[in-house]
């Protein structure tokens, strides 16, 4: 596809991205909260602006796919064109919205042949629009930005998750213990890689990740220079809609040589 076209399918998203704030907003700390048969938590509201994102995509782009968190019977996968499937998460980090926290954020991607080509989040409390194209590098609010290794600075800046197994537990211990570390949980996955792409933070570990977690984050961590990798080192991307979407995607994003550094941890 053209680039002219992936610019068409960005200005979309960052429109429909920005669409969500008001509705979100509006709901905060008063949505009816219910939970999921995974033990997670989703809103009203989460389930609202999925379906006011996902009607505005299919709007727009009626031959693409449309892979969601909630509602999964809503997601409209078309045989005409496999190639582009969109993927949403419209509130990252529910359990923040949920009570107030001031941290969330809407995370869309379009993927082309399972690689994004297209990432945009919005946080909706500071108002930060995080925006990539394939080849087009980062910008936040409309300003170009990069990964940062740090420089300049005794301790790097790490994000950490929530949900930690033994072996994260191992990790993260370890490097609570550095003292050339500083961990940081904001609660979003996706904002996680976002500050990642800025160069807020210098590295994030995810670890109980879905698709629709990362596929925006990712594009933003590769064009803003950096990398980003399952624990082993192997590509994330080709990802299809016909592949489980609850699957966990563990993943390391960094600068590069952070990221070549810390990824031994999880190999030790």
């Amino acid at each position: 596809m053209s680039s002219s076209e992936h610019e068409r399918f960005q200005r979309a998203a960052e429109r429909i991205a920005r669409a969500c704030r008001t509705p979100i907003l509006e709901g905060l700390s008063s949505a009816r909260v219910s939970i999921k048969p995974d033990r997670t938590v989703v809103t009203e509201v989460d389930l609202a602006v999925q379906r006011q994102v996902f009607d505005s995509l299919a709007s727009e782009f009626p031959d693409h796919a449309l892979v969601g968190e909630e509602d999964e019977s809503a997601a409209r996968l078309s045989p005409r064109l496999p190639g582009y499937a969109w993927v949403v998460d419209p509130i990252d980090g529910t359990r923040n919205y949920a009570v107030g926290f001031p941290c969330f954020a809407t995370s869309i991607a379009l993927l082309e042949d399972g690689v994004p080509v297209v990432g945009v989040v919005a946080e909706h409390v500071s108002g930060q629009l995080f925006s990539a194209r394939l080849g087009a590098g980062v910008t936040l609010d409309g300003r170009p930005v990069r990964v940062s290794e740090g420089e300049g600075f005794r301790k790097k800046l790490i994000g950490i998750p929530t949900s930690m197994d033994a072996v994260t537990q191992r990790v993260v211990a370890g490097w609570f213990r550095r003292d050339d570390l500083i961990l940081r949980n904001t609660g979003s996955a996706a904002y996680h890689l976002a500050l990642v792409a800025s160069g807020a933070l210098n590295a994030a570990y995810g670890y109980q990740c879905k698709i629709w977690d990362i596929a925006a984050g990712a594009l933003l961590v590769f064009e803003a220079a950096g990398r980003m990798t399952a624990l082993d080192g192997a590509a994330l991307f080709p990802w299809h809609p016909g592949d489980a979407p609850d699957r966990n995607l563990p993943s390391l994003a960094a600068a590069p040589h952070l990221h070549e550094t810390l990824i031994q941890d999880f190999r030790d």
